[in-house]
């Protein structure tokens, strides 16, 4: 008689959990070393971001509405340099370190090339009173979420004072490009559309996100427009191309997914080594007992399925349970300074690696219990006898 043992059930469970947890573990890392590939690519979609930039150094929005017509561009959006100086402890500070108040003419940093808020959120687009800071000028400043700035503005021209309005900081913003060098991090103060029009007379430059039909591809056609076309050609072109950018910052995120990557592969092997071991201790007892079974007539692949039964068990629910650890833990990604730019850090179910991953898992483990359970019903086979002597 088959006999069933309470330290089975033991071992059936401790299955489960060896598969379940390692890995559960390996899936989330995997799906977190892709999510830390993709997030800043996942940034520049969610923001909006533009193919190239163009500068204009000259008052006036002349050039970059003539810009925004030239064959190829889908969106135009820009931000103007703003000539005013911040009231610090009573006084006007010209110090030029303190004096960068950008003001979005028509979207710049709101509606494309979103900026990536750290803390409340961006002013509304038709605010007046509003402002966004970026973590370094606040620093500088020595204010934070809720504080209040005055700003004096000034006519670039002959300096005279055009008015002075008071802001209160409802965000702490990192304008684009962002996760670059610190040389090339953009510090300063951030003014909405309705705020901008007030003083947009006192724009002495101007930086213009251009969205082109055909992505990076277009960049060439657009830049050789942008020389030649007389509405445009006065200034030479001061152009900065964000794919350019991209690449550099996928360089720097690289070596932090490969090895969240590797570390994910070598805890998936170590989970099928030691799974593989636990689906044994399962399958392999059952050995001596299934000669009860061939007593009754039962095949060898009659009493394979039922050696493996358990194990099969344990297998799909280690899967299943790796798979819920994984959702479980992918929050934790994506990891390293992309982690404060990606639109969201919540639950991602990742059906590439999940799908691919549980389905891996689970055909080795079904294979190397069928392997197993062969394996023990044909211990009680029966010796074939030898045919009697004629004699």
């Amino acid at each position: 008689m088959v006999s069933w043992h309470g330290r089975r059930w033991r071992a059936a469970v401790g299955a489960v959990l060896v598969i379940g947890l390692l890995a559960g573990v390996a899936l989330a890392a995997l799906a977190g070393a892709r999510r830390t590939a993709s997030g800043y690519a996942e940034h520049l979609r969610a923001s909006n971001a533009s193919d190239v930039l163009v500068n204009t150094p000259l008052p006036g929005l002349e050039r970059p509405e003539a810009i925004a017509r030239l064959p190829g561009v889908a969106a135009s959006a820009n931000y103007v340099g703003l000539f005013a100086f911040p009231l610090l402890d009573g006084e006007e500070n010209a110090d030029w370190g303190l004096t960068g108040l950008f003001g979005s003419v028509d979207g710049r940093y709101f509606t494309q090339d979103r900026a990536a808020v750290q803390e409340g959120r961006l002013p509304d687009l038709g605010a007046t009173d509003e402002i966004a800071f970026t973590g370094g000028m606040a620093d500088l400043f020595g204010v934070g979420l809720g504080g209040r700035i005055t700003y004096v503005h000034r006519n670039p021209e002959d300096r005279s004072e055009v008015g002075r309005s008071t802001y209160r900081i409802v965000g702490i913003v990192e304008l684009p490009p962002v996760l670059v060098d610190d040389a090339d991090v953009l510090n300063g103060a951030l003014l909405p559309p309705a705020a901008t029009a007030r003083y947009v007379r006192t724009a002495y430059y101007s930086w213009q996100g251009i969205r082109l039909e055909d992505g990076a591809a277009g960049i060439d056609d657009f830049v050789s427009a942008l020389s030649t076309d007389p509405a445009t050609s006065e200034i030479p072109p001061i152009i900065k191309r964000v794919d350019e950018t991209s690449a550099k910052v996928q360089r720097a995120i690289r070596p932090l997914a490969v090895s969240l990557g590797l570390f994910g592969a070598a805890v998936g092997l170590a989970a099928l080594v030691l799974g593989v071991q636990a689906l044994a201790r399962l399958v392999l007892p059952w050995a001596p007992e299934l000669s009860s079974l061939r007593a009754v007539g039962a095949t060898r692949g009659q009493r394979a399925s039922f050696a493996a039964l358990e194990a099969v068990v344990a297998a799909i629910g280690g899967t299943v349970l790796a798979v819920a650890l994984a959702i479980a833990l992918s929050p934790l990604s994506p990891i390293g300074s992309v982690r404060t730019v990606v639109p969201s850090t919540g639950v991602r179910v990742d059906g590439l690696v999940l799908g691919l991953g549980a389905a891996g898992l689970l055909v080795g483990l079904l294979l190397v219990t069928a392997l197993l359970a062969w394996r023990a019903s044909g211990a009680v086979d029966p010796v074939p006898a030898r045919r009697p002597s004629r004699l």
